[in-house]
């Protein structure tokens, strides 16, 4: 809030307390309306503040891994209102993008890692990796979406299927894997 914003509201509590009641000078007064009026003004506040504490969390799980403008709006109100006010919002477990899921590479000669994104739209699961992309799509699109996927799981007529694109010269998966065979019903019973 301005500060033009807060003296309105400071003058709005003033004209409300009748200062000849308690013989106050205009000085005293002003000073009362003033103080009353950021009295006011902070106790608004800080009940906004709750309400944005408590609903925040929604917005973003709501606003997470859609492929709408709603995850960019979401996180620019964040930054707004973190800037602006310092509130600052927690990591969610719930959000890929706050745990930050990284592949260290196994061996112990190399130094590698991969950053790693999971995303949901339409029933499909959606894997990315940063530095890699598909045929179809533009390498400035933000990682992190869906849109830059490798690797995708869909159900597709009853059947778990891992779809890969592992060229990205080619527009169509090159491997369609059918999961089914690891089903936990297939596991054969050993003799013992």
């Amino acid at each position: 809030m301005s500060k033009d914003e807060a003296q309105r509201e400071a003058f709005e509590w003033s004209v409300d307390y009748k200062p000849w009641e308690e013989d106050l000078s205009p000085q005293e007064y002003a000073r009362y309306g003033f103080e009353k009026g950021y009295e006011r003004l902070e106790h608004k506040l800080k009940a906004l503040e709750q309400a944005y504490q408590d609903t925040i969390w929604m917005a973003r799980r709501y606003a997470a891994g859609r492929h709408t403008h709603a995850p960019s709006t979401v996180d620019q109100h964040i930054k707004n209102v973190e800037k602006v006010c310092g509130i600052k919002v927690e990591p969610d477990s719930t959000i890929v993008e706050d745990i930050g899921i990284t592949l260290v590479d196994q061996h112990p000669e190399y130094n590698t890692r991969r950053k790693v994104a999971v995303t949901e739209s339409n029933s499909f699961v959606f894997v990315e990796f940063q530095g890699y992309n598909t045929c179809g799509t533009c390498d400035s699109v933000e990682f992190g979406k869906g849109d830059r996927s490798i690797v995708g799981f869909e159900v597709w007529e009853g059947e778990l299927r891992c779809l890969v694109w592992a060229d990205i010269n080619q527009e169509d998966p090159t491997h369609t894997i059918n999961l089914d065979g690891a089903a936990v019903g297939r596991r054969k019973e050993e003799d013992l």
